[in-house]
């Protein structure tokens, strides 16, 4: 069955956070000397952020969805989600290394040993900058780590509660923010996950999963539900814009669930499928488009300019250089052949620990 609704979403998610950098870097938030104009900067500079808490829902409904049509072992459903996250993302961290080295990017985080040590393996730290708090060397990759959080949650859910394990995940999304909270734990950077609002958008993905995989569910294929749906996020959404923080989580959910009852028929054309395939590349999109925006800034300096020929040219190599980016690594990266060599290590890896564990358990 095709997700092309969900694959269009994660187009539209990506491209969001795409120019709220582009309005952050270049602009500082202030796009009145854009080709673009004001109004779109402000757009993109109050609500370019959701594009990921959109990807946090998306990401919760997939691992439901896909669970509930083949389900897996614990061992190979998180075989699979580290060959999906991790190529690409030490793939362009290393990049950015080598960029940061010959002094091509101009950008505030740095490195050390350890917090590249700390990057690479989805741990939470202080950057070595003092600028910017809790960010790996590749700043966009701090997502990452809730990711990391919620497929290994599921996946021990897997090995211990079996085909109850979605309901356990969910449980546990809802209840550890405040738990952890209350009780003051600590566990390192690792608090800075545990205690994350950004948790119940995972779980709000599940419930969204559970609704939409019910016999005869009525958030299938109906374009009207949809435009209602769809409307009535738009508008949480703007409540949120205008203070309203609660609001975050009642308009992405919305919009995600409005997006689901869209019909795949409506994608069956040549701009339904260059969409659809601007959504595969997504995640790509998502981790190359501050490499490139940083570049550019080595280049063109971080002040806005109100030359209209310049900022075409910013913007065009910025927009063509993520596209063409996106699409060499999903190709080879997330879909080729590296991926698949990387799958066939890491089964090889995980089966040797599996035969050792139960030879000394003998």
């Amino acid at each position: 069955m095709r997700l092309s609704s969900l694959q269009f979403l994660r187009a539209i998610a990506a491209w969001m956070v795409v120019f709220h950098h582009y309005n952050q870097v270049f602009f500082n938030w202030d796009m009145s000397n854009s080709i673009i104009g004001a109004e779109v900067g402000d757009f993109f500079r109050f609500y370019g952020k959701l594009g990921v808490d959109i990807f946090f829902v998306i990401s919760g409904f997939i691992m439901y969805f896909s669970l509930n049509k083949r389900p897996t072992t614990s061992r190979d459903f998180l075989i699979n989600r580290i060959v999906r996250v991790i190529p690409v993302y030490w793939f362009y961290t290393i990049l950015l290394l080598i960029l940061t080295l010959f002094s091509v990017v101009d950008m505030e985080s740095q490195f050390t040993a350890s917090s590249l040590f700390k990057s690479l393996l989805f741990i939470p730290h202080d950057n070595p900058s003092e600028k910017l708090g809790l960010y790996p060397f590749l700043t966009v990759g701090w997502t990452l780590n809730f990711e990391m959080f919620f497929y290994v949650t599921l996946a021990l859910m897997l090995a211990v509660l079996k085909n109850k394990a979605v309901l356990g995940t969910f449980v546990l999304l809802l209840g550890l923010p405040v738990f952890w909270s209350e009780l003051n734990l600590g566990a390192w950077g690792f608090s800075s996950v545990l205690t994350s609002s950004y948790l119940y958008e995972f779980a709000i993905g599940l419930g969204l999963g559970f609704i939409y995989c019910k016999e005869n569910s009525y958030i299938k294929n109906n374009n009207f539900l949809s435009l209602i749906l769809i409307c009535a996020g738009l508008f949480f959404m703007t409540i949120y814009g205008q203070g309203g923080s609660e609001y975050k989580y009642i308009s992405v959910a919305l919009v995600v669930a409005g997006t689901l009852c869209l019909k795949d028929s409506l994608f069956d054309n040549k701009l339904g499928q260059f969409l659809c395939y601007l959504g595969n590349i997504s995640y790509s999109t998502y981790l190359v488009h501050t490499i490139i925006l940083y570049t550019l800034v080595h280049y063109f300096g971080t002040t806005d300019t109100s030359e209209p020929l310049q900022e075409s040219l910013i913007l065009g190599i910025y927009l063509s250089g993520i596209f063409i980016s996106s699409k060499f690594s999903y190709e080879i990266l997330e879909t080729g052949r590296l991926n698949n060599q990387f799958r066939i290590i890491l089964s090889f890896l995980f089966l040797n620990k599996s035969a050792n564990s139960s030879s000394r358990s003998c």
